[in-house]
Formats: C-alpha cells, structure tokens, sequence
C-alpha cells in the first residue's frame, strides 16, 4: 500500500486526543520508514546493487556478490518528508507491519511532548509520559534490524 493512502488511512482514524498536524505525522512515518532502510530495502523500491543484480541476471550474466565503490545498498530516501513521487513507496504488508508500531509511538511521543509543553497553559496532561515513550522507542528500535533481517533459504 502507497505510504500516502496510509497517510491518509492513519489521518482519518486518528487516535483520540491526537493533537499533531498532518505533517507532522507525515514525518513521523518517513522516519520509522528511513529507520527500516537502514536495515532492509523496500520491496518496492530496490537499491541500485539489487536493480544491477537484477540487470545482470536479465542478461544471463552472473550477478555480482558485493556492491561496486560507491553503490547505493539501501532503498533510496531522501531528507524530506513527503511522500510525493518515487518517494511515495508502495509498503508490502509484511514491511508495514514492522514499520507500524515504530511509526505509532512517534507519534505518540510527539503528541505527548505538545501535551507536556501546553500544561504551562493550565491544559490538564493525559495518557503516558514522554519517559514511558521514549523507553519503549528504544526497545522497538533496538529490535528492528532483527526483524527486518531477511535471508533467502539455501539447501545444499
């Protein structure tokens, strides 16, 4: 699914007490997506080593084991955040799946910072702390490059 229809599903069914702008969210999922680039390639969106092995192998030739001196391996994000264009990756459901609960607690660590910085207004706070967030970002990230690990099967 195209990461702006999820955008726009993740809009529309916006947890309550959601305070963050549309960008912001926005953001949010181009960061978990960059995060999981640096330790898979998308699917959809393979890396230049992986369209030259391909290329080689549509050629009949043997594909190369390792990238040529400055060959891009990862899935190419840019620093922006949109998702207009190439950069509107089409997310399998395996890779959303992994993506997702990284995505949801930036979310909710955004949202929590606004609620925090807005007591000063006299804005009574709800739902878990920045601290309890953070923490659990940390443990989600740390787990990451395991579940994103994929190796092809190869019998002997």
């Amino acid at each position: 699914m195209l990461c702006s229809a999820l955008l726009t599903a993740y809009v529309a069914e916006r947890p309550l007490g959601n305070i963050l702008s549309d960008e912001q969210i926005a953001r949010n999922l181009k960061k978990a997506v960059r995060l999981y680039c640096g330790y898979a390639t998308l699917r959809n969106a393979p890396s230049e080593f992986e369209k030259a092995q391909a290329d080689a192998i549509a050629a009949g030739l043997e594909p190369a084991d390792f990238p040529t001196f400055g060959q891009g391996i990862h899935t190419p994000v840019d620093t922006t955040n949109t998702f207009t264009g190439e950069q509107d990756f089409d997310l399998t459901p395996s890779e959303y799946a992994i993506i997702r609960p990284l995505f949801d607690l930036y979310c909710e660590l955004e949202n929590a910072m606004g609620m925090e910085a807005s007591r000063s207004l006299g804005i009574e706070q709800y739902g878990r702390a920045t601290s309890e967030i953070q923490a659990e970002i940390t443990q989600q990230e740390e787990l990451l490059p395991k579940r994103a690990f994929y190796q092809a099967v190869v019998t002997v």
